[in-house]
């Protein structure tokens, strides 16, 4: 069990890594509103994080 969490983490930081050097720090922003709000069953958060990662990826430096 402990060996899923480590890699489930890992994978977890290596796609927040691409995500933000792909769209920046905001889109990883959004990423962490999404997990936080997944993981507190909150759909506003979770909404929240959705937005910012629609705005930053449909935004005028795309």
């Amino acid at each position: 069990m402990p060996a899923l969490v480590i890699i489930t983490t890992i994978i977890v930081f290596a796609f927040e890594s691409l995500v933000q050097l792909r769209y920046g720090a905001m889109s990883a922003i959004g990423l962490l509103l999404i997990a936080i709000g997944a993981k507190a069953k909150s759909p506003v958060v979770a909404g929240a994080g959705a937005l910012v990662l629609l705005v930053t990826a449909t935004g005028p430096g795309s």
